[in-house]
């Protein structure tokens, strides 16, 4: 199961909250949060932990992001992010099983 849709929605959601119009609707995917929202490294810190927090929310198993992620992230496209974000879920989400059938 990919989570893409998933990190889709813990975007928009923080776009919906905290962005103006213009970059909601899938339309923070191209966006790049250094150079496209003006955010420092620690603005982009903490907005980065709010949309992981909103994914989270989602997920049966949480994921982890650790800070080199988040500031490696911070000077490129969202939709990076996203995928970023499916990636690790789909990963922890495949671990158990993975273990299962290997034990």
């Amino acid at each position: 199961m990919s989570h893409f849709k998933d990190a889709y929605d813990a975007l928009e959601a923080y776009a919906q909250a905290k962005r103006p119009a213009a970059d909601r609707n899938g339309k923070w995917a191209t966006k790049i949060p250094d150079t496209d929202w003006g955010m420092i490294e620690g603005t982009w810190l903490a907005a980065a932990s709010d949309i992981v927090d909103r994914f989270n929310a989602m997920l049966s198993k949480p994921i982890t992001v650790p800070p080199i992620a988040k500031r490696n992230l911070h000077s490129r496209q969202l939709v990076d992010f996203q995928r970023y974000l499916a990636a690790k879920a789909d990963a922890v989400a495949k671990t158990p099983l993975i273990k299962v059938l290997e034990s």
